[in-house]
């Protein structure tokens, strides 16, 4: 799947981001490793091959949380 999102960084400027993983707990890990802090995420899209749908931030959010949780 592809996610596209914009957030913003650390001094308030709002940045594009997109990647390709598997699923969505993939695409925490390179969250993570770029540094990217999913509270600040305004707007995400997710393509699973049928173009980008418009999802809320939120679900990253509960995907984080789900990946606590099982740690």
């Amino acid at each position: 799947m592809w996610f596209r999102l914009k957030y913003r960084d650390t001094v308030g400027k709002r940045v594009g981001y997109l990647c390709w993983a598997q699923d969505p707990e993939m695409l925490m890990n390179s969250l993570h490793r770029h540094r990217i802090i999913t509270e600040n995420v305004d707007q995400l899209w997710i393509d699973e091959g049928n173009g980008f749908e418009h999802w809320r931030p939120e679900l990253l959010k509960r995907v984080q949380i789900k990946k606590e949780w099982a740690e």
